[in-house]
């Protein structure tokens, strides 16, 4: 596991049960370990400048039953209702690889599928591919929002394939999990593309309400 120049990780909790988002935090070593040795989670707090237990003064503490570390390449999925933060977490992981030193692409999926079209007509499509291949963490915002024809689904598929088990993706959408086989449409493809995404996928749904409608 690797800390940012200030030797801090992100960290997302998550209920054990459901499964859904509870918080995002930064932990250093010292959280990390205390967090370990009682079961209760830690946490470093970037504005006061300490590290704090959760629930220490309002009695919500959260009581860790499991903790994953991401130490490989996996992907991360994000789905959920619009305005929950999909994007908002998707850019947080994003910032955090570059403050590491990582080359980090951000795209919207319909944006992505345009400029692929748009290689293809100026000669540049492979050159375009190779690029989202070796980009060390890709950030795919809004997939699946529409079907997928058959152009896109072969893009996706060369996409996923150069990535998988090589370097991480981190992908939003907000349809769940078991309708994007449906939107990718041809079954083959999709069975291809899916059986690369969900292998060892971090799968996260975020659940709630709009956070646009609450800041009005």
């Amino acid at each position: 596991m690797r800390y940012d120049a200030d030797g801090l990780v992100p960290c997302v909790v998550q209920d054990a049960a459901g499964g859904e988002v509870l918080m995002v935090a930064y932990a250093d070593r010292e959280a990390l370990a205390a967090t370990l040795a009682i079961g209760e989670a830690h946490f470093w707090s970037r504005s006061r400048r300490e590290l704090w237990r959760k629930g220490a003064t309002s009695g919500n503490v959260l009581r860790v039953l499991a903790a994953r570390l991401d130490c490989d390449h996996d992907t991360v999925l994000l789905t959920g209702p619009t305005g929950v933060g999909k994007s908002y977490l998707a850019c947080a992981l994003g910032n955090f690889a570059a403050r590491q030193g990582h080359t980090v692409l951000y795209l919207r999926a319909p944006r992505l599928f345009e400029m692929l079209l748009q290689s293809k007509a100026d000669g540049s499509h492979l050159r375009m591919l190779t690029r989202l291949a070796k980009v060390q963490l890709l950030v795919l915002d809004d997939l699946f929002l529409t079907p997928l024809d058959d152009p896109q689904r072969n893009d996706l598929l060369e996409i996923i394939e150069d990535r998988y088990q090589k370097t991480p993706t981190v992908i939003t959408s907000q349809c769940p999990i078991k309708d994007w086989h449906a939107i990718i449409g041809e079954p083959t493809v999709a069975d291809s593309i899916l059986d690369r995404l969900l292998h060892h996928a971090y799968k996260i749904e975020l659940k709630g309400e709009s956070i646009r409608k609450t800041k009005k």
